[in-house]
């Protein structure tokens, strides 16, 4: 319960704090409860350190043990000092009754927030949570919230859950509460006089890589945009209150080496502009940088600007200069890589080799410029570089670059920084609406996920390209694949409550492979629906013909049977003609007589004419009647259960 331990002394330290309590009668209400919880009435003060760090976690420099057991234990005639060594004047001291009390309380709120943090985990897995599996949740859960839990196996889960409760007012505050309480102790840890609380004395050129330049001008979100202007107004408020008025006591610079990056990060974007490169979906900055440009030149004017900016807010390059000339302090070496490697192989960490050498020379920089000297604290380590960058963070935490523990890494994150200046400065946590964006446990679980997913979308699109190269995948396929890891490439602000399980989905199933064959699936399905169909317009044409025979030959008939009644007719006419003629022929009948009777005959054709125009507009007249009873037929729907067999 170590862990817990600290988080709960870290919340009592930090509402002690807000009730206007010094640092010093917080710390030592911590040195009278150890005392009597160990029952320890005599004690040097370095014993007096080792025995807080046991009972509440706390690893405080002994020099601000001493100092508040001087100031305050000794003036309160609590202690006694004999020869080097303190002694409790009553040995039947109690300890308030408040501070137990609270402390132990805030212990137990903690275990119950772990507890829901398992049950929360425990929904999402299909068999029952081990023992083993409960306690290296817990263990993940306090590495967490303690600023260390970017790596652990469950942060992917923690993360969640603090996203699906941040609506949920008393959950947050309860989190945050830890931050803040870590602010304070951490601030303590690194400042060896507390003293010299409210204002920063000594010079420090902090040099930003290329993330946090990124960061400064938006290319990463607004949410990284916003962590950076907190940090920014910190500084500012430095040098205005510095004495020297003409020279700032934190300057912001970048190397040579971080130019070159950017310059060259400028450059694949014209590329990818122009066709010539694909965008890589997992760089926020480079999608950004993108938007909106369509010529070599609009990338150009973007770049420009860029640089117009940093020099506007005073952030210099950094002046080139020797930094060999002795190798005494040259961090760089292949032994070193060597040992780095292995390790990270060990860890299941990406190495890269490459990246790993150039950061190196950047950490022999720092050292050269700090002469070799990285334990005098970060008040007064002069030279630092300010990363975005978790490799780089990494390499610069890690015991073969800095062997000794409480030296002053080379390398560290915008939190580090932001944490320290917020406690020099004195700043406090009245006002909720002044403390910097990365206190907000919310804005953590944001830029974890979203870390998360774009590690995944830069893992999918190296996997995509390997599989094109070697003829896996087709071009089309590529592109549409692209384009989907392209779309889940999300900024931190992007990651809410609602797009939650979506994207957790895509960190943990998404695979090419399965892709392909969904999408595989979709075209068969396209085809099978195409043939269906096909068929169901073959049957429809069958059914519809079936109920249109009946009336096309029931049209033939009526106009057969017109025509042949037409013909009978007109048959039977001349028929009869040629009977009249017979029957009114005379003997003496002369032939002139003959043909003029014929004559008559043949006048009566018109009738002919007539009755054929008649029964033309009678058959037509039928024949539209027919083609409308068609035409109703198809259009009438055709039943569902026509085809079924």
């Amino acid at each position: 319960m170590k862990d817990s331990k600290l988080i709960a002394s870290v919340v009592v330290f930090k509402e002690l704090h807000d009730n206007n309590k010094d640092i010093y009668d917080i710390i030592a209400e911590f040195l009278i409860a150890t005392i009597i919880y160990n029952k320890k009435w005599n004690f040097n003060s370095t014993e007096i350190t080792a025995l807080v760090e046991k009972e509440f976690d706390f690893n405080l420099p002994e020099a601000v043990i001493k100092t508040t057991l001087k100031k305050r234990l000794l003036k309160s005639n609590f202690l006694k000092l004999e020869n080097g060594e303190y002694f409790v004047n009553d040995v039947n001291a109690k300890i308030d009754p408040a501070f137990e009390s609270n402390y132990k309380s805030k212990r137990l709120l903690y275990e119950e927030t772990e507890n829901d943090f398992i049950s929360y985990i425990q929904s999402k897995k299909e068999e029952k949570l081990t023992e083993s599996e409960i306690n290296n949740i817990r263990d993940n859960i306090k590495q967490y919230l303690l600023g260390n839990g970017i790596n652990e196996d469950y942060t992917q889960e923690i993360s969640s859950f603090i996203i699906k409760n941040q609506n949920n007012k008393e959950f947050k505050e309860r989190l945050n509460v830890v931050k803040e309480g870590l602010v304070l102790y951490t601030g303590i840890r690194y400042t060896a006089d507390l003293n010299e609380l409210g204002q920063w004395k000594n010079d420090l050129t902090i040099f930003l890589d290329t993330e946090i330049l990124f960061f400064f001008s938006g290319f990463n979100g607004e949410v990284y945009r916003e962590i950076f202007n907190d940090l920014y107004k910190l500084i500012k408020e430095i040098n205005l209150n510095s004495k020297s008025s003409n020279r700032k006591k934190i300057q912001l610079k970048y190397f040579e080496e971080t130019e070159k990056e950017i310059y060259d990060f400028f450059h694949v974007a014209t590329l990818i502009i122009e066709g010539k490169k694909t965008l890589n979906p997992s760089k926020t900055a480079m999608k950004e940088i993108i938007n909106g440009c369509s010529t070599k030149s609009d990338i150009v004017v973007k770049r420009n600007k860029f640089f117009i900016d940093l020099k506007t807010a005073g952030i210099q390059k950094e002046e080139d200069s020797d930094y060999y000339k002795d190798h005494r302090l040259n961090i760089e070496g292949n032994e070193v890589i060597k040992e780095l490697k292995q390790v990270s192989v060990k860890q299941k960490r990406d190495f890269d080799e490459d990246s790993c050498r150039d950061y190196l020379k950047l950490f022999t920089k720092i050292n050269v410029l700090r002469k070799g000297v990285n334990n005098q604290g970060f008040d007064k380590s002069k030279y630092i570089i300010l990363t975005g960058n978790r490799f780089v963070h990494y390499l610069a935490h890690s015991k073969h670059i800095k062997p000794v523990e409480k030296d002053i890494p080379f390398a560290t994150d915008i939190d580090f920084i932001t944490d320290k200046f917020w406690f020099k400065l004195k700043k406090g946590f009245g006002n909720s609406d002044d403390r910097p964006k990365s206190f907000d446990i919310i804005t953590k679980a944001q830029i974890v996920l979203s870390a998360q997913m774009n590690y995944t979308v830069q893992e999918k699109f190296t996997a995509l390209n390997d599989e094109y190269k070697s003829g896996k995948i087709t071009k089309e396929e590529a592109i549409s694949l692209n384009y989907e890891l392209r779309e889940s490439s999300l900024k931190p602000e992007e990651i809410t409550e609602i797009n939650l399980d979506e994207n957790i989905v895509f960190i943990n199933e998404f695979s090419i492979e399965e892709h392909i064959r969904e999408r595989e699936k979709l075209k068969q399905k396209v085809i099978e629906g195409q043939k269906a169909k096909n068929e169901l317009e073959r049957r429809d044409r069958i059914d519809r013909s079936l109920k249109i025979k009946p009336m096309k030959r029931k049209f033939r008939i009526i106009s057969v049977f017109l025509f042949m009644l037409f013909i009978t007719v007109f048959l039977a006419l001349i028929y009869s003609g040629y009977l009249l003629v017979n029957f009114l022929q005379e003997p003496g009948d002369s032939k002139l007589s003959i043909i003029g009777f014929v004559i008559g005959i043949i006048a009566l054709f018109p009738i002919y004419k007539y009755g054929k125009a008649l029964l033309l507009s009678k058959n037509r007249k039928i024949k539209n009647h027919f083609k409308e009873k068609i035409e109703v037929v198809m259009k009438q729907p055709v039943p569902n259960n026509v085809y079924k067999k």
